[in-house]
């Protein structure tokens, strides 16, 4: 588990915030938003209220970790192009086909994808059958969407794409 101020970073991130648009939000300085993703101090409670609205996240999910949906945000090209898509795949060992346990993550820069999507050469970086499922990803990180989007779990395999922010 995150610590709360890693979860107000996080999600400040998903929402498109900087610090700064966060303290306008929020009617507090830049300084406390720091700090409280410093974990140096925290909101009172009608404040995690407030936040979490502001962030669009339940209270829950703001003091205990990962938002289950995706969050819908304008963001300009630029910031799109920052994101990353990991693809995280988890599978349980199989008694009966003998497969062992692996847990895989791989991780795309939204910019190497677009490019490669724009210029026909998305099949040879992830093959011919995750093309389709992959430009379906693309079209939603195109239009904002940050979180999970894909989070299934059947016959021992769990897979989860997750767009996020990058951060240097």
């Amino acid at each position: 588990m995150e610590t709360i101020g890693k979860n107000i970073a996080y999600f400040r991130k998903q929402a498109g915030y900087t610090q700064e648009e966060l303290s306008e939000i929020m009617n507090v300085t830049s300084q406390a938003i720091s700090k409280w993703e410093n974990d140096l101090s925290y909101p009172d409670l009608a404040g995690i209220k407030e936040l979490a609205s502001a962030l669009n996240v339940s209270a829950d999910e703001l003091l205990n970790g990962e938002a289950n949906y995706p969050i819908v945000a304008d963001a300009d090209e630029e910031r799109i192009a920052r994101r990353i898509l990991t693809i995280h795949i988890q599978t349980d060992d199989n008694a009966i086909s003998g497969v062992k346990a692996s847990n895989i993550t791989v991780r795309y820069p939204v910019s190497v994808l677009m490019k490669s999507q724009k210029n026909g050469t998305l099949k040879e970086i992830v093959g011919d059958n995750a093309v389709s499922q992959l430009e379906t990803a693309l079209a939603l990180v195109k239009q904002g969407i940050t979180g999970p989007i894909v989070d299934v779990e059947t016959y021992g395999t769990h897979v989860k794409i997750t767009v996020e922010d990058y951060e240097n």
